[in-house]
């Protein structure tokens, strides 16, 4: 079983709305399990699956293709996944365009 993890930080954004987040991932079919760090404002939302490419996929479209939310959702977000080595992470997205992404 694989992770997918997608950080949300509210503060980066003043139209953050981890609700809506949800709410678009659940429309995709992706039930994320939460979690706050605590002493943190950022929020975790972590989904499991053995199938990394076709969650990203899933949920690269829902999040990122919305055209009311997609704008805020990309500079209050940062996302990861598993490597294939054990320990390692893929970055997928980040809300700093000049960070170098990983794919799957």
């Amino acid at each position: 079983m694989k992770c997918l993890i997608i950080q949300v930080q509210p503060e980066r954004h003043t139209l953050c709305d981890v609700e809506c987040i949800i709410r678009l991932c659940k429309g995709a079919g992706r039930y994320p399990e939460v979690d706050k760090e605590e002493g943190s404002s950022a929020l975790y939302l972590n989904f499991f699956t053995e199938d990394l490419s076709l969650l990203w996929s899933e949920l690269r479209k829902a999040l990122f293709e919305d055209d009311a939310n997609s704008a805020w959702i990309k500079a209050s977000t940062v996302i990861v996944c598993d490597g294939e080595e054990l320990g390692s992470e893929l970055l997928l997205h980040h809300f700093d365009a000049n960070e170098a992404l990983d794919s799957l």
